[in-house]
């Protein structure tokens, strides 16, 4: 359907941001099924871009190694940790794509930390 008014940019690429959201909500949603995850468990999250690496810090203080699972599909971080007393999940929307497959993880004195290395170069690109 097009406007009256519509800019021949917008017929060649018609809705590009609606879609990005639509996929990826379907993207997050879909990671959440998968897990039985929530959102906003309140878990303290830091996520940092530093030379070609993305880096999620999550505080998990209370929980035991065997006790805390991860997974990413590459754009979302999925974090769930169930003890004894209480079971927390958060999801990461990351800055970038990590290569999940090779994306390292390490616990200690309650510090979950994953690094994983950014995948895609972004370059400019010029209009003619």
């Amino acid at each position: 359907m097009t406007r009256k008014n519509e800019e021949p940019f917008d017929e060649v690429f018609g809705d590009v941001f609606g879609e990005i959201h639509e996929i990826m909500g379907s993207v997050m949603g879909s990671l959440r099924q998968e897990t039985g995850g929530q959102k906003n468990s309140g878990m303290h999250i830091d996520v940092q871009e530093i030379e070609g690496e993305i880096i999620v810090t999550a505080d998990l203080q209370g929980f035991e190694k065997e006790e805390i699972y991860v997974q990413s599909n590459g754009l979302v971080l999925f974090i769930k940790a169930k003890g004894m007393s209480q079971e927390i999940s958060e999801q990461i929307q990351l800055p970038g794509v990590i290569n999940a497959e090779v994306a390292e993880a390490k616990y200690k004195n309650g510090i979950l930390v994953i690094k994983g290395i950014k995948v895609g170069n972004t370059a400019e690109i010029k209009i003619g």
